[in-house]
């Protein structure tokens, strides 16, 4: 194991003890491997949309997340500090989105990530929000299908 990550899962550890369960860190629900799928982006129920997959997310240990935003995959970074979850770069890969519903849920999915602030785990279902407590989205823990 490298110094780098006992470090995080040391710090996450300790937050986890600090701040219980409702926090990002104290979630009984694994954050880290967890497959999350959009239910509501940016006030706009997502399974109303008639998408052939709902656009998701993956938090990996190393601060890497990475997942599908609607019609075009995505990568990039994140960093947790207590209950603060932001999102850094992201990167998309360049998919003609023909649809113009599904181009709509992806920005609103990319402009909902980069406006994290907060995050909180409740159950199987991850909230995110700006840094006013507004609910950017949410999501719940589920099988790949």
């Amino acid at each position: 194991m490298t110094v780098r990550r006992f470090r995080w899962r040391f710090f996450l550890a300790l937050v986890s003890l600090v701040t219980g369960a409702a926090s990002v860190a104290g979630s009984r629900i694994a954050l880290f491997g967890t497959e999350w799928y959009a239910t509501q982006i940016a006030g706009l129920n997502v399974a109303a949309g008639g998408l052939q997959r709902a656009p998701n997310l993956n938090l990996d240990e190393d601060g890497t997340v990475h997942g599908f935003a609607g019609c075009n995959r995505f990568f990039g970074s994140f960093e947790i500090r207590a209950d603060r979850l932001t999102f850094g770069s992201l990167a998309l890969t360049k998919m003609a989105c023909l649809d113009p519903g599904t181009g709509e849920l992806e920005s609103r999915f990319v402009r909902a990530l980069r406006a994290t602030a907060s995050a909180t785990v409740s159950g199987d279902v991850l909230e995110l929000k700006d840094a006013a407590g507004k609910l950017l989205g949410r999501f719940e823990s589920r099988s790949p299908r």
